[in-house]
């Protein structure tokens, strides 16, 4: 999702500075068949060896039925996460972020709301809580699938855009490999991470790494929507040749991302204690999430720096920076 999401929208911001609406069209089309073959073979993949690969990730014998029922069920759903991101990354880079934040909100929001109910209310456990992503993803991309159905938009679905063509798919992946990889690195990390407590801790620890990873993801969210933000202001003026207004943006994109990382690793960093409390009231699940975030979290003060300027060289089309 994030090798077309982000290839396909940075390409877009640079194709509308530089006047190219016709090019632009025929990424999103592009964009579009490209999730829907790569969301069907990565589900069938998942799926034909979806026990293995949750133990692979460190799923426990406790854990694995849990894992089993809430992924059986959130699998095809994936399909219209994909597309909801995929194109929630072009709408924004078409100009439209208003919307774009809509369509995020109204899947955070129904999803919230369809939680408790599902589970406590229905009684569905946890399958009501995929059920209810499940749901709040089908919102979303009717959503966001409308938008580019309406003939006011700069970008929009129409015929002769949808035929794959080799220079549009390498000018994606060339800008989307490299996000792509690193989201893939952190799962690797993740699993041997996971693996790694299970042997050595055991289900515990591995709920320590969960609050830490849930935590510092709280925080990266709130960086990324800056990144998002962003990205079609740099890609559409470098496009149009406006670099004053380019480096205007990203430094400005840099001190608040900068100042949300820096008080997110103090905060970890000096009262551990008090964010592991948010997450958990058991004593020895607080123990370890504190030795987790005081130790893990001591270089995150730098990562804003990092996310912006990665997302930087990508929306000017310099992915290999």
């Amino acid at each position: 999702g994030v090798l077309i999401g982000v290839g396909s929208s940075s390409r877009v911001s640079i194709e509308l500075g530089a006047g190219n609406t016709e090019t632009a069209h025929r990424l999103l089309g592009n964009a579009f068949v490209l999730t829907w073959i790569n969301g069907i073979i990565y589900i069938v993949l998942f799926a034909a060896f979806l026990d293995p690969l949750l133990l692979l990730f460190g799923a426990s014998e406790a854990t694995l039925p849990y894992a089993h029922r809430y992924m059986l069920v959130l699998l095809p759903g994936c399909l219209l996460t994909n597309l909801t991101y995929g194109l929630n990354n072009i709408m924004r880079a078409s100009g439209y972020p208003g919307r774009a934040m809509t369509t995020m909100l109204i899947g955070a929001v129904i999803n919230v709301a369809l939680d408790p109910l599902f589970i406590y209310v229905f009684g569905w456990g946890i399958e009501g809580a995929a059920w209810a992503t499940d749901i709040a993803m089908a919102v979303s991309a009717i959503f966001v699938v409308a938008h580019f159905c309406r003939r006011d938009t700069t970008v929009r679905f129409r015929r002769g855009i949808y035929t794959l063509r080799l220079k549009i798919i390498t000018g994606i992946i060339s800008i989307g490999a490299a996000p792509a990889l690193v989201n893939a690195a952190a799962c690797l990390v993740n699993m041997l991470a996971n693996r790694s407590l299970l042997g050595h801790g055991g289900d515990r620890d591995i709920g320590a790494a969960g609050i830490l990873v849930t935590y510092s993801s709280l925080l990266v969210t709130v960086v990324l929507g800056i990144c998002m933000g962003m990205q079609p202001v740099v890609g559409y003026n470098f496009g149009a040749g406006k670099l004053h207004r380019l480096r205007k943006a990203y430094l400005l994109a840099v001190a608040a991302a900068s100042a949300i990382t820096v008080a997110g690793g103090l905060a970890a960093t000096t009262c551990p204690s008090h964010i592991a409390r948010v997450f958990t009231t058991d004593a020895d699940l607080i123990a370890a999430t504190d030795r987790a975030l005081a130790t893990a979290m001591l270089v995150f003060p730098v990562v804003g720096f990092q996310i912006i300027s990665t997302s930087f060289f990508q929306s000017i089309g310099n992915a290999t920076e």
